[in-house]
């Protein structure tokens, strides 16, 4: 727990939204969602966490975020682009901090493999920084752009990962060869890493294959052949 709680405000609908505010509660900071929270208590806020994908609920946000209060990105969609959601708040892009948390579950996000904020002010990454401050994880500090960047890359690549381990079991198949030697050879080569796939097959979640297009959609017609080819195969249901 933090010693010195924050007052935050969540707006946005969806998963993403409510495992934020569950999260950041949990921290032992004073959350309020939007709608709900009225101008008075906005005029409190020390920071806003937008996690989309209602642009409804975005928007109200208009005219309302206090001086000094900064915003945070958490880059679901459809507001991936921190620069985006600044205008659509009419907040210089100064005062918004990427710091990408995707489809993440609430386990996920209370003990990540990494914390990454992105901001052009100092100040601002201070503030996101010591939101985190009760979470014992590496922490990228990196410039608004480049942590936009972080989460399609990181999905992108296990969608690349994935796609060739399920070819690679259809290879073992068909040339008669156990696919559960090949990939446990393969889990011993540090250079891989554990192979994202098992033997039946397993896809990325919806948040992480939107990433992962997202990627492919940044990199354009004259992207390199693996960007280009990008696709994963979401779950069914």
């Amino acid at each position: 727990m933090c010693s010195d709680g924050r007052t935050l405000v969540v707006c946005g609908a969806g998963r993403a939204a409510g495992v934020v505010a569950t999260a950041m509660a949990s921290l032992g900071h004073d959350v309020m969602r939007v709608p709900g929270s009225c101008d008075a208590d906005l005029t409190r806020a020390e920071l806003v966490f937008a996690c989309g994908p209602d642009e409804g609920r975005i928007t109200e946000l208009v005219g309302r975020v206090p001086p000094g209060c900064t915003v945070v990105n958490t880059c679901a969609p459809p507001w991936e682009s921190t620069a985006e959601l600044a205008a659509a708040i009419g907040r210089d892009e100064a005062g918004v901090v990427s710091n990408p948390v995707g489809s993440a579950g609430l386990d996920d996000l209370l003990a990540p493999d990494v914390i990454v904020i992105g901001a052009d002010d100092p100040a601002d990454a201070c503030a996101v920084a010591d939101v985190y401050a009760a979470i014992t994880a590496p922490t990228v500090h990196t410039d608004v752009r480049t942590a936009d960047l972080t989460g399609p890359a990181r999905s992108g690549l296990c969608a690349v990962k994935r796609q060739f381990f399920a070819e690679l079991v259809l290879l073992c198949r068909a040339v008669g060869a156990d696919v559960e030697s090949v990939l446990e050879c393969l889990r011993t080569d540090r250079r891989i890493g554990v192979p994202l796939t098992r033997a039946d097959g397993d896809h990325l979640e919806s948040g992480e294959c939107g990433r992962a297009d997202r990627l492919r959609e940044l990199a354009g017609p004259d992207a390199p052949p693996t960007l280009r080819a990008l696709s994963c195969q979401r779950r069914s249901g």
